[in-house]
């Protein structure tokens, strides 16, 4: 089951037994919260529909390393595959993402806290579980600790 969450939407078809046709109205991504498979697990697992070359997919937030911003664009890299290039600020993906699941250390970086391996203050440089070493802004730090302490 899949709950989508569009502030504004429209309507462009509704054919008999089936569900309408929703498109959004603006370009921002789609936050999708879809049922982890398993009779156990009944919570929704989050995620945000990223526009692919071979149409929109789901990706779950637990798959996204980090987003990296080049201007008006994003670099979402993931746990495996290339990393995607998308057309929207690094502003809206910061907007769109769960609360205390992500947390923007740079201009240009926003971290996913659950992939950070580990954190040097003295200098601000951050260690993903992958190997890359992410600068943290002076500015940013004492946010940094805050969302490191509230994950753990």
């Amino acid at each position: 089951m899949i709950i989508q969450t569009v502030m504004s939407t429209r309507s462009f078809s509704q054919l008999p037994g089936h569900l309408p046709l929703v498109m959004p109205t603006s370009r921002r991504p789609i936050l999708f919260k879809r049922r982890t498979s398993g009779a156990a697990s009944t919570t929704p697992e989050a995620g945000v529909s990223l526009p692919f070359p071979h149409g929109r997919q789901w990706v779950a937030v637990s798959q996204i390393i980090r987003f990296e911003g080049e201007g008006n664009y994003t670099h979402c890299h993931f746990r495996e595959g290339p990393p995607l290039l998308v057309a929207l600020s690094l502003k809206v993906f910061a907007e769109r993402m769960p609360a205390g699941a992500f947390v923007r250390v740079h201009r240009k970086h926003l971290l996913n806290l659950a992939c950070v391996a580990s954190i040097s203050y003295r200098t601000p440089l951050i260690t993903l579980t992958n190997g890359e070493q992410i600068p943290v802004a002076r500015r940013r730090v004492s946010e940094l600790r805050r969302a490191w302490r509230g994950n753990e």
